[in-house]
């Protein structure tokens, strides 16, 4: 694979992640929505983002810089927390 296209790829692999980062924390209660500017919180759908992340972890395994795996790693480690916590305040 080209250099370029290999860069362009991480990139987008790491937009990914965010994106169901950010919206795990929108639905935590951690972010502002942005279409409606309140806070507000659905667990269970961030437990599905939780999931989905989890599911690349596995999906991807053996196939990642070590610099995306421990990136998407900590991600799903910090989400776990947060989720644990949400939970626990409900």
């Amino acid at each position: 694979m080209a250099e370029q296209e290999e860069k362009i790829y991480r990139e987008r692999f790491k937009s990914l992640i965010k994106s169901f980062v950010t919206n795990a924390k929108i639905n935590l209660g951690q972010k502002k929505n942005p279409l409606t500017g309140k806070t507000n919180k659905d667990v269970d759908q961030a437990k599905q983002q939780i999931e989905m992340l989890k599911m690349l972890q596995v999906k991807t395994e053996g196939n990642l810089s070590e610099r995306e795996e421990k990136f998407l790693n900590n991600k799903v480690s910090s989400l776990k927390k947060l989720y644990v916590q949400a939970k626990m305040d409900e």
